[in-house]
């Protein structure tokens, strides 16, 4: 059942042109999808459309409307003058959540992504892993039913960032468990402009061509028998994976488009 409809939406900017041509997508309820594209190709111009962060030209972005969204920017975007607890209270704060709730679930946010610890540090005082995981907790406080991420992980080293990939995973797959406390899985869109990343995450993968974002390929992925939250390291050295990525790199060879980076 389609939760988000993108229908003909396209999307231009003065200077830069035409970044998004009329598209139509249709994405599921608890679906983990990812965008994967060239950098500058449109594809995050395409999840701040989803997001309501700009408008189309054109088109019509359909199921969005009234459902709890939470989106994660590529910058961790923190508060420097609150501590990690104080900037995971702050959704539920805007929200006008009862104050007796607001402490207790900030506090187990940060839990789940592993900062028991860092409940009193500034964002000065965390590393960049910790803050991205600070941003991770403040996104899912809210127990969203979509969560849209701009390439989150890019600007981490490796070792951290395949953790925090192997968390994401954990968060969708337990908020499918969950699935009776809140109104159906997280359905996550990730933006990504790694193949190795698309691989490991995405049960669905739609890749774009260079600006403006044409779709070359909308494939499901082959990976889920392999893929287990808890052997990220025996899922990345699997045929299955390295099959996925080789499918990804044929596309762009055959296509002629620039390849994306992907970090093996």
């Amino acid at each position: 059942m389609s939760l988000i409809g993108i229908r003909n939406v396209s999307k231009s900017f003065e200077g830069t042109g035409l970044v998004v041509p009329p598209l139509d997508l249709s994405i599921p309820a608890g679906q983990f999808i990812s965008f994967l594209g060239p950098s500058g190709c449109g594809k995050s111009t395409l999840l701040r459309l989803i997001a309501g962060l700009e408008t189309p030209d054109t088109g019509l972005i359909e199921g969005v409307s009234g459902l709890k969204v939470s989106f994660v920017f590529q910058d961790a975007m923190l508060l420097p003058w609150r501590t990690a607890l104080e900037n995971v209270r702050l959704p539920l704060e805007l929200e006008n959540t009862a104050k007796d709730d607001i402490d207790k679930r900030a506090r187990e946010a940060l839990k789940r992504v592993g900062l028991q610890d860092a409940f009193d540090r500034k964002p000065s005082q965390l590393s960049g892993g910790m803050k991205m995981r600070v941003s991770l907790a403040r996104a899912l406080v809210t127990n969203p039913l979509i969560l849209l991420l701009d390439e989150p992980f890019a600007a981490l080293d490796e070792i951290t960032r395949f953790r925090l990939q192997e968390d994401l995973l954990r968060f969708w797959k337990g908020s499918a468990a969950q699935s009776g406390s809140i109104a159906s899985p997280m359905t996550v869109i990730f933006v990504t402009h790694s193949m190795s990343e698309a691989a490991f995450l995405a049960e669905r993968q739609i890749v774009f061509s260079n600006r403006p974002a044409r779709v070359i390929a909308d494939r499901q992925s082959t990976l889920e028998s392999a893929r287990a939250v808890d052997r990220g390291r025996q899922t990345r050295q699997s045929i299955e994976f390295l099959n996925d990525v080789s499918a990804l790199q044929d596309l762009f060879r055959e296509t002629g488009s620039d390849q994306p980076v992907a970090s093996l």
